[in-house]
């Protein structure tokens, strides 16, 4: 569903009012429910939850283009990009104390953790799989080598 740009304004102007201290996403997003409905006119009945998907939806893409960064200064960020700060928390950037500078760099530290084991058990998945699928012909599946739970298939029987 696309809104009038004038739905895109409203929201920008919203979203700017918050984040100058810490605020709580959903209740952002949930103050915004009045003017969402306002613009749904012949749907006004949808549920809260349909809603409340379509405005996250809207925040997450707004806080991916303002987390990627200036493209002319790449070690900078915008001071006006809405950060998070861990569980449903954010604030501006340029709005941070010490103490949400910490926080932030704790949910960075988590999220690379994470990724790091992530890397590790997908790599780990890939070469048993080229192990596996090493000397069949190219059209050869996964699944026609390597079970499930890793090991190999066995080969039928003759009969």
């Amino acid at each position: 569903m696309r809104f009038p740009r004038t739905f895109y304004r409203e929201f920008d102007d919203h979203r700017a009012a918050y984040g100058d201290t810490e605020y709580d996403v959903q209740v952002m997003l949930a103050a915004f429910l009045p003017t969402l409905d306002k613009y749904l006119t012949g749907e006004a009945d949808q549920a809260r939850t349909i809603k409340m998907d379509m405005l996250t939806e809207i925040e997450s893409r707004k806080t991916r283009a303002e987390n990627a960064g200036d493209p002319n200064q790449t070690a900078f960020y915008f001071f006006d990009a809405h950060t998070p700060l861990g569980d449903r928390q954010r604030i501006k950037r340029g709005h941070m104390t010490s103490d949400h500078v910490f926080r932030r760099k704790l949910v960075i530290d988590e999220n690379r953790a994470a990724q790091d084991i992530s890397w590790a058990d997908e790599t780990k998945w890939l070469n048993r799989a080229a192990t596996a699928l090493r000397g069949h012909a190219p059209d050869t599946k996964l699944q026609d080598v390597l079970t499930e739970e890793g090991t190999p298939v066995k080969a039928p029987t003759p009969v």
